[in-house]
């Protein structure tokens, strides 16, 4: 019970890292603007992926 826990905090900071990464790179004009929508979209998928683990 206890390793599943861990697991699910490790996989949810994972993805807080993923989220804050890709966030960053956005802000900071890192994407090729053809890129920018295709990576929004994946942002959007992956937020919401992560509200659901709460």
């Amino acid at each position: 019970m206890k390793d599943e826990a861990k697991q699910r905090d490790d996989i949810k900071e994972s993805v807080n890292n993923v989220i804050k990464c890709v966030s960053d790179k956005l802000a900071t004009g890192k994407y090729a603007p053809l890129e920018e929508a295709s990576v929004i979209e994946a942002l959007a998928h992956l937020v919401e992926a992560r509200a659901h683990m709460i």
